[in-house]
């Protein structure tokens, strides 16, 4: 099969030049065009300028890559200019980037690459980029405002920026659906923890900004949803525990998040150890300067990103959200602190089950069960507004359980 033929805008400058060599690295067959914006001007610097364009085919020339001069000198004062100019006497700020990306890039040079039998158009700016499985596309996305740009440099440590929000839960309905879920389901069945992971789940999957996490000093978008929680084999004293994760999925509903925390849990309790308590073992057993030593050697790599697949995949605060559960040991809610170890920006605390009183609106007192939810958050994420319609999005999913039988990333109102 041939290789596929990319068309690739080059202006003679670094980015473009760094991006014909990545694709020829990768096996394409690249075509460069450069662009002629203005006849006549050989200014260095000024786009599609002749001196840009002598150094573009120059460029293509030491690559070995096939160069085309595209003429769009009309098109570009037509389009670009006389808009640009218009709109500058009339005391405006326009931008002609704007138009030129629209009328010039991705129009005219565009349609040049498909009638030219190309299969993509390439080139060398640098962006935010991610993959959409579910329209098989790539996305353009936008820059980090300044505020979230600053941040994590003001502020590099995870500990130091913890934010803390409470949310008490009405059980009745949750309740009421567990009822009519459970019903012929005696081996393993559904409880609230199971919807309030699926509730969790589904939060980070529609409310994205909640899925980053800072590293570097630097914001990054995860490229999966995963939550992990804490399995005791025993409730006794001495009763070991083991580490389980959900990896999860766009297609993802209460009833898959149910299945998976039912193999994990009972894979977790058949083993004798997790793969974490493995690890941190075999550090024991090493002589203490050599133990300290790895120690210091591997938060070395975490605080750089440098950690290890394989030990990332076993650690609990690399993943998305931390879920503690306290109200299965008959404890009330409180909050857990965040680490400057691993990536995790969110943890989530389970109250204990307790009866609350609620007023209706000619003061009669009603007696409802409830739960309380303790988040500790990385307030560097997102701003105040974004947390508050992510809790609003959370609530209404825990109240109304029905709605986690669709998939994760289907929307919902709130």
């Amino acid at each position: 099969m041939s290789p596929k033929r990319v068309c690739l805008a080059m202006s003679g400058g670094v980015d473009s030049a760094a991006a014909a060599l990545l694709l020829r690295q990768q096996g394409y067959e690249v075509h460069a065009v450069t662009l002629r914006l203005r006849p006549g001007d050989q200014r260095s610097g000024v786009c599609g300028s002749g001196d840009d364009i002598a150094l573009a085919q120059k460029l293509a020339a030491a690559m070995g890559i096939e160069h085309t001069v595209l003429d769009l000198c009309d098109l570009f004062r037509d389009t670009v200019m006389a808009n640009f100019t218009a709109e500058y006497a009339r005391g405006r700020t326009p931008n002609p980037c704007v138009d030129c990306n629209r009328e010039i890039k991705f129009g005219a040079l565009m349609d040049w690459a498909l009638d030219h039998g190309m299969d993509a158009l390439a080139t060398g700016h640098y962006a935010r980029v991610d993959y959409d499985e579910a329209t098989g596309r790539w996305r353009l996305l936008r820059g980090l405002d300044s505020m979230h740009f600053i941040m994590p440099i003001i502020y590099p440590n995870r500990c130091d920026n913890e934010a803390y929000i409470s949310e008490r839960i009405d059980l009745t309905n949750i309740n009421e659906y567990l009822k009519k879920k459970n019903a012929g389901e005696e081996e393993f069945p559904y409880t609230i923890f199971h919807v309030i992971a699926a509730a969790l789940v589904k939060t980070l999957t529609l409310r994205p900004k909640m899925n980053r996490f800072i590293c570097r000093r630097n914001m990054y978008q995860r490229n999966e949803v995963s939550v992990s929680f804490v399995v005791k084999k025993q409730f006794a004293d001495d009763g070991a525990e083991a580490l389980a994760f959900i990896h999860a999925k766009d297609e993802d509903t209460l009833e898959t998040i149910h299945e998976t925390i039912k193999n994990t849990v009972m894979s977790c309790r058949s083993e004798k150890l997790d793969r974490s308590s493995d690890s941190m073992d075999i550090l024991n057993r090493l002589p203490r300067f050599l133990g300290k030593f790895a120690v210091w050697l591997i938060t070395v790599l975490d605080r750089h990103g440098w950690c290890p697949d394989a030990l990332i995949a076993t650690d609990p605060f690399y993943s998305s959200c931390v879920i503690s559960n306290l109200g299965s040991i008959k404890l009330n809610c409180g909050y857990h602190h965040l680490t400057n170890w691993g990536t995790c920006s969110v943890f989530c605390i389970v109250g204990e089950k307790k009866p609350t009183a609620f007023y209706d609106e000619e003061g009669r007192v009603e007696m409802r069960e409830t739960l309380d939810l303790g988040l500790t958050i990385d307030e560097r994420l997102a701003d105040g507004y974004y947390y508050a319609k992510t809790i609003r999005l959370l609530k209404k999913l825990l109240e109304n359980p029905e709605l986690l039988e669709k998939p994760a990333a289907e929307e919902v109102d709130y």
